[in-house]
Parts: C-alpha cells; sequence; structure tokens
C-alpha cells in the first residue's frame, strides 16, 4: 500500500464512538480521525446544538431555500439532512461552494426501522488504497462545478440580499481555500453563475494530509429525482472532460470497501471533519426517520476558550 497520502492505521474501531458530549474529547477525534459518533443519555438535541457551538460557527445550508429540506430552527441553522428515500452516494458536502463547511454535525430524532444508515469513508484512507494509475491520475486532475444558485439559494447561503454584500461575503469565504480552490463568478440577473474549481485532493483541515474527499462519486452516481437540484449543476474535468469512466468505478468500488455504516440510535451525534471523511446514506426504509444536520467552520477560539479555563 503507497503512503503518500499520508495515511495512519486507525488504533480502534472506526468511528470512535464516545458515551458524553466533553467537547474536547469530540475535538481531539475529530481533528485525528475525521469522525467520531456520540452516544450517550445526555443526547438532547438541546445539548446537541450546546456542543456543536462550543465547536463550530452554524452555517446555513443553501438548500434550505427549497424543498430539499426543511428548517428545523433557523436562528440555530438546525435542518433536516436531505428528505426523500433515495441513496446518496459519499460526498464532501457542497464542494462546489465557498460556503462548504468544515464540520458536519448530525442528531438522529427518530431512528429508522429499516435502512437509511449514514455512511462514512475515510478520505485519506481511500486515496493511499486506489491502485497506483487511479490514485497518480486523481491526484494531477482537479473538478470543475458550475453552479447556478437563484436568488433563494444564495441569498440564505451567504446571509444577505444584497449583490454587494454577497461579494463581500464570497471574498471572506474562499480566502480560507485559496491558492487550492478558485471561485469565478457574476451576477446574471437575480442568479448567481459561479464556477468553483478545485483539485480532486486536497490537504485534510487538521493535520494537512492529502485525502480524496469531493463529490463525484454523488455526481456521476445519485440518481435524478424531484429532491434534486442536478439541473443546476454542471461539472468536469480539465479540458471539460468527463471523468473516465473505468477509473471512476474503481473508485467507488474501493470506496464502498472502507464504506462504516452508522445505524441511528435516538439520540445519537455524528460529527464529520468534512475534509477528510465524505458521508452518504442508504436506501431508506422508513420514512419516520428525522436526522437534523448543523453545518459550520471551526472556531479555534472556543477551544482556546476551554483550554484556558482547565
Amino acid at each position: 500500500m503507497s503512503q503518500r497520502s499520508g495515511y495512519r492505521e486507525h488504533s480502534g474501531p472506526w468511528p470512535a464512538v464516545l458515551s458524553r458530549y466533553d467537547p474536547d474529547d469530540v475535538l481531539r477525534e475529530l481533528a485525528g480521525h475525521g469522525a467520531v459518533v456520540v452516544r450517550g443519555p445526555a443526547a438532547t438535541r438541546e445539548a446537541f446544538v450546546e456542543l456543536t457551538d462550543g465547536l463550530m460557527e452554524s452555517l446555513p445550508h443553501h438548500s434550505v431555500a427549497t424543498r430539499e429540506r426543511e428548517v428545523v430552527a433557523a436562528e440555530s441553522n438546525l435542518a433536516t439532512v436531505n428528505r426523500g428515500m433515495d441513496a446518496i452516494p459519499l460526498h464532501r458536502e457542497s464542494s462546489f461552494l465557498p460556503t462548504q463547511p468544515d464540520v458536519l454535525a448530525f442528531y438522529c430524532e427518530h431512528p429508522p426501522a429499516e435502512g437509511g444508515q449514514t455512511t462514512l469513508c475515510d478520505g485519506v484512507r481511500l486515496l493511499a488504497e486506489l491502485p497506483d494509475d487511479v490514485r497518480g491520475f486523481a491526484e494531477e486532475e482537479a473538478f470543475t462545478w458550475r453552479f447556478r444558485m437563484p436568488f433563494e439559494r444564495w441569498s440564505v447561503a451567504l446571509g444577505t440580499s444584497s449583490k454587494e454584500m454577497a461579494s463581500q461575503r464570497i471574498g471572506q469565504l474562499m480566502a480560507r481555500f485559496a491558492p487550492l480552490a478558485t471561485y469565478d463568478y457574476r451576477f446574471d440577473g437575480e442568479h448567481l453563475d459561479g464556477t468553483y474549481q478545485a483539485p480532486l485532493v486536497l490537504p485534510t483541515f487538521w493535520g494537512r494530509r492529502a485525502a480524496f474527499a469531493n463529490s463525484l462519486l454523488q455526481y456521476y452516481y445519485r440518481e435524478p429525482g424531484p429532491l434534486v437540484a442536478r439541473h443546476l449543476h454542471h461539472a468536469a474535468i480539465s479540458g471539460g472532460r468527463q471523468f473516465p469512466a473505468g477509473m471512476l468505478a474503481v473508485i467507488r468500488d474501493c470506496a464502498e470497501g472502507l464504506i462504516s455504516e452508522v445505524a441511528w440510535q435516538a439520540g445519537d451525534t455524528v460529527l464529520v471533519d468534512n475534509s477528510h471523511v465524505m458521508h452518504g446514506r442508504r436506501p431508506v426504509g422508513d420514512p419516520a426517520r428525522r436526522v437534523l444536520v448543523r453545518l459550520g467552520n471551526y472556531l479555534p477560539e472556543a477551544s482556546a476558550a476551554r483550554a484556558a479555563r482547565h
């Protein structure tokens, strides 16, 4: 196995399962291994919001402006995960926009009686285990997304209805990804017409380890449907080409062999480093499944304040 990606074997079960909402323990697992499950008696929605407030600045998701997600608590940017019963391939959340978060935090209010497991795949390990030719190709390629956002999406995602303020916000957000990623955009009437380009292999937020964490598999393998905004997207690799089908299948099969499934229990919390671990879901067999999500950017000052108190 190649070690060029900096992959280190996990020392125990992955993701780790913690029994209490300790933000320092959660952060240690998140920074070290990319994902953590918290499963314990104190797991309430209020405790979930308090924990995530101590780790990140929450962000709204652009799709809460449409029927793809249900807003649960607008003041805390709490929403449901994507509605529907379909499977969702592995992906990096909002990898085609500067609003992509550092951290995803999921909370299970009602576990499904059947199906609906959340899938997790360590992108550092995946890169290490790809065949040399596929890994080399991926390391040299970038994925270019064109995403045309109507007003109701970009105004929510950027927190403003002003085009001038939206441009300022885009500049602030893109400072987190430059120079590896670029975002060229213009306002076309009330639409934000943007092109986001980033390498398929990027360093993780914590540790700067090379990871295959992107939305390539979601783009090519997610089935179309009424809750999928596929018409707003177009993506390609360099020269406007489609990703080679044979290599794509190899990546899909390798990733499938590395997936860890979260079989939800009521009160479960799962936190994911969006730059390190891709996530998805199995087909949902129970419409009562209710999993909530918050997205956010890491707050180092919160960790520093906790350390100072100790």
